[in-house]
């Protein structure tokens, strides 16, 4: 369970995550450990959601130099996900989300110093170099598929379990998210795909190399919410820098935020 509750705005939210977790104990059996999730309640969540911002130090520059960077929204949500690994190093997840979207608006603009209250921005994000997104109160329901692949993964045999030692192919990855409309209310209608390919190579002593890339694109795009947007994990923090191989550490956190047919993009490390 968590609990949060917002002293400046009054809010109490309050959720819960339940998970379920099987794995095969016999040493003469294939490995395939399945995991359920349920989770529900209502939440605080930001716009991107793969986190890009921690949340102290949002805080911390907020109060300091009145950079609120982490934008957010609240939600009364409910979700269900499914995952199973295989021994050949075949992972598949299926999941389902409900949310109900409710804007955050700002209650206080309380800084350090009086100076760097002009600074504060509104809780909405913003495209391009000025664009701010605003929007209403709406339900979406989200239907996701996942699944990635790693050839020749090997293991080290234990009496009771195994260890995956990796592979010398990439892994592979392949998402499917839809935005179902007229189902509890939703107001979502989109259909966005992305495939990744990422590894790791040891190159002894020259060190480690490693990549991401990633392709994608919306194949509809008839009814997008700015949460469901194709968003990449920017870096305006003074504080600490992203992780390398899933972040740009230069990139406003939604200036390039899009819903375009395709895009690309990759990482090195």
């Amino acid at each position: 369970p968590t609990i949060r509750y917002g002293f400046s705005n009054t809010h109490l939210n309050a959720w819960a995550d339940i998970r379920l977790r099987t794995r095969d104990n016999r040493s003469d059996r294939k490995m395939k450990r399945e995991t359920w999730t349920f989770s529900g309640g209502k939440r605080v969540t930001q716009f991107n959601k793969e986190n890009p911002i921690d949340h102290l130090r949002n805080s911390l520059t907020t109060l300091f130099y009145g950079e609120n960077f982490m934008k957010t929204y609240e939600n009364y949500f409910g979700s269900i996900s499914f995952t199973k690994r295989f021994e050949s190093g075949l992972r598949i997840g299926l999941s389902a989300l409900y949310e109900d979207r409710i804007p955050l608006y700002n209650t206080t603009d309380y800084t350090f110093s009086n100076k760097n209250k002009v600074r504060i921005t509104t809780n909405f994000p913003v495209l391009g170099e000025s664009d701010t997104v605003f929007f209403s109160r709406h339900q979406a329901v989200l239907v996701s598929f996942d699944v990635s692949f790693k050839p020749g993964q090997k293991y080290i045999q234990l009496p009771f379990s195994k260890i995956p030692l990796g592979s010398k192919y990439p892994t592979f990855s392949f998402n499917y998210t839809k935005g179902i409309s007229d189902i509890l209310g939703s107001d979502v209608n989109f259909d966005k795909w992305r495939i990744g390919i990422s590894d790791d190579k040891n190159l002894k002593l020259a060190g480690t190399f490693k990549y991401r890339i990633n392709v994608g694109g919306f194949i509809n795009a008839h009814k997008v919410a700015i949460q469901d947007y194709q968003h990449f994990k920017g870096n305006q923090s003074h504080l600490a820098a992203g992780d390398y191989l899933s972040s740009f550490q230069l990139l406003k956190y939604y200036k390039y935020s899009n819903t375009n047919d395709f895009y690309v993009y990759g990482n090195i490390d």
